[in-house]
């Protein structure tokens, strides 16, 4: 493992391996700020912090932010791998023991710009998971391209959370089963301008799939293209949830069936 010069102006943390069960570089409890970060390498052993170990189940090739303030600047991560969820990062949902108790806390996460690129995840999340109520994600520019999953290659906004993305990217991201791109699951996303094409899927959503009575989801001033499904070439909007999109440019989506819009 090299890291240079943790809480200063310059990091950097390099990448090799996957991320299983034991397999991660560590996990975030206290404010912290990372500039210019290149990737993440997993240590085999538990992620602790003060005394507190993570048990995340295979989850975050890269980092797991457990319960704090987090500011990631110019961060990239590339080639990282879990065996469960999110390949480069998992932000909350983790639990630990501190004092004989069981503990859970909510995190809030600034990324400024920085790349995703070349990570698996074997289940959901091939570049970024947002999961644990509470948990708040603020995305300013960005690139998510060429990460693969089962679900959701770039971004997995899951159950309670929230989360915001300001421009950037969403490219050429690929799973087997739905959600090229984005896949949003009883949570509140709103995403502002950018780019979002050639995500692909072997079943529905090749950029996105909203899911669950509770999501709402709003798009402005985005454009959707090239992105492609055996099912709903660019969205699907599946159990009710609530799509809001407001001068979006959809165009040369495709799909066999479900429309490719």
């Amino acid at each position: 493992v090299i890291v240079l010069a943790v809480n200063a102006v310059n990091v950097v943390i390099i990448s090799f391996g996957s991320g299983g069960a034991n397999f991660k570089i560590f996990s975030i409890y206290s404010s912290i700020t990372f500039f210019t970060t290149r990737s993440a390498i997993p240590m085999k052993k538990a992620a602790k912090e003060n005394g507190k170990e993570v048990k995340s189940g295979g989850s975050a090739g890269g980092i797991h932010i457990a319960g704090s303030t987090v500011n990631l600047r110019g961060t990239s991560f590339y080639g990282n791998k879990a065996d469960g969820n999110g390949g480069a990062i998992v932000m909350g949902m983790a639990t630990y023991t501190e004092n004989g108790v069981s503990r859970r806390a909510t995190v809030r996460v600034n990324v400024y710009g920085g790349t995703f690129s070349g990570n698996v995840a074997q289940n959901a999340a091939g570049g970024m998971l947002i999961q644990s109520e509470g948990t708040v994600v603020n995305m300013y520019g960005g690139t998510f391209t060429n990460n693969t999953a089962k679900n959701a290659g770039g971004i997995y906004v899951s159950t309670k959370t929230k989360f915001t993305m300001t421009g950037g990217a969403v490219v050429n991201n690929k799973t087997t089963a739905s959600a090229g791109g984005i896949y949003v699951l009883n949570a509140t996303a709103t995403i502002t301008g950018g780019q979002f094409y050639g995500n692909t899927t072997d079943a529905s959503g090749g950029l996105m799939v909203t899911s669950g009575i509770t999501t709402v989801v709003r798009m402005e001033n985005l454009k959707i293209h090239d992105n492609k499904a055996k099912t709903h070439g660019a969205i699907y909007n599946q159990g009710k949830a609530t799509l809001i999109a407001n001068n979006c440019d959809f165009y040369d989506n495709t799909a066999g069936t479900g429309g490719n819009g």
